[in-house]
């Protein structure tokens, strides 16, 4: 089982979930934030690999079009001195984080498809609701991690 969950900071400092109304500022490339990975009860990703979350979606999307083509893709997370790892392994996927101690899953690659690709989905849609301005850029983003949703 994968969850994954939107996090955005109010004022710098609490995270709140991202279906939370709250103002966004002006510019949602400087959304504090985090997304919250557990996979089978490990946690992979959470608040303390915080960054501008716009970035790290854009990173996981990355992240998932690279799994398409190749075995193994990296992710350096934006501002943070960590990267994450996504090994396949037939038709699963091994997510290694590399930090200490070093955070690792093993995960259906089709189910991280879907589950990445829904939660990236909703973000980037209430990003467009929040920005209508940028609705070009968020339409790609939704386009593509959109794909990953139906988890093919």
């Amino acid at each position: 089982m994968i969850d994954v969950e939107t996090l955005v900071t109010r004022d710098g400092v609490a995270f709140s979930a991202i279906d939370e109304p709250f103002d966004y500022g002006s510019e949602w490339l400087y959304v504090n934030g985090a997304i919250r990975l557990i996979a089978d009860g490990t946690t992979l990703l959470d608040e303390s690999l915080w960054d501008e979350v716009g970035q790290l979606w854009s990173t996981i999307g990355d992240s998932l079009d690279g799994l398409e083509s190749s075995k193994q893709t990296f992710m350096e997370l934006p501002g943070q001195p960590v990267d994450v790892v996504f090994e396949r392994d037939g038709a699963d996927v091994v997510i290694r984080v590399l930090v200490d101690p070093i955070r690792e899953a093993r995960v259906d690659l089709m189910e991280l498809y879907r589950a990445l690709g829904q939660a990236g989905t909703m973000f980037w849609a209430r990003m467009k609701t929040a920005f209508p301005r940028d609705e070009a850029r968020f339409d790609e983003e939704i386009e593509r991690l959109g794909r990953y949703a139906g988890g093919w």
